[in-house]
């Protein structure tokens, strides 16, 4: 049951933002197209729309920046670091590599689709906490783990067409 209910914001945002179509570059890796979900975003290619185009080629390159070259981008860097277990939270990693992190990851987001801006917040959600913690020792670490999760989940599972090979 809950892996259907998590389904379901995944398939929106590949509907939405177009990851789960064809990349539109000469040679870019490729999932295969297949269901209802590539159907959409390729007929609106198709179409020649040129804000559709746009977008699609924005969510493209999103993804590629936010997954790396080496598939060591900022996405898996940040999952990678973000430890959720027994009830806690925390980041692993340095007050540098949290400003680092945040600095890149707000980069992103101002090229981003605005569909993928959402998950792009809530992904940069620990190296904030991490970041007002080390700016105001007393503050609360304010993070939720779910929404967390859920949005790193749905940025690799829209993302992996984009992921290089």
């Amino acid at each position: 049951m809950r892996k259907a209910a998590a389904a379901i914001p995944i398939l929106a945002l590949l509907l939405i933002t177009g990851c789960g179509a064809e990349p539109t570059e000469p040679g870019a890796a490729s999932a295969p197209a297949s269901g209802p979900a590539s159907a959409p975003a390729s007929a609106a290619a198709g179409a020649g729309s040129t804000a559709e185009a746009v977008a699609l080629d924005s969510a493209g390159e999103t993804c590629r920046r936010l997954l790396g070259a080496d598939g060591n981008g900022p996405l898996q860097q940040v999952t990678s670091l973000v430890k959720i277990g027994g009830g806690t939270s925390r980041f692993e990693g340095s007050v540098e590599t949290a400003r680092a992190l945040h600095q890149e990851i707000q980069g992103l987001a101002k090229d981003a689709p605005e569909q993928m801006l959402p998950q792009l917040k809530e992904l940069s959600s620990p190296v904030e906490n991490t970041l007002m913690i080390a700016d105001s020792p007393g503050s609360a670490w304010t993070f939720n783990p779910e929404t967390w999760s859920r949005a790193a989940a749905e940025l690799e599972t829209g993302c992996a067409p984009y992921r290089a090979r």
